[in-house]
């Protein structure tokens, strides 16, 4: 079976979370991959990002303050790098 572009990429490259909200340098800081590889943490914030469910509520401190300025709608989905 013959694998495109995209698919060589997402197999060669493990997939990275970073945090909305913290800074490292000019990036936004790398969180760290949990034991079990479904989470992902920032070690500064306590941010959380679960790799299979996008659409997980995070229950950090500034994600509890964003949902509750915005009425408890997220305002963008979590970017992946």
């Amino acid at each position: 079976m013959k694998l495109n572009r995209m698919q060589r990429i997402g197999r060669s490259r493990p997939r990275s979370f970073r945090c909305p909200y913290c800074v490292e340098g000019s990036e936004f800081k790398l969180m760290v991959r949990r034991e079990s590889g479904q989470w992902y943490l920032c070690p500064d914030c306590g941010h959380l990002a679960m790799a299979e469910n996008p659409e997980f509520k995070c229950p950090c401190a500034k994600c509890a303050t964003l949902n509750l300025e915005n009425g408890g709608h997220r305002l963008s989905k979590h970017r992946n790098s």
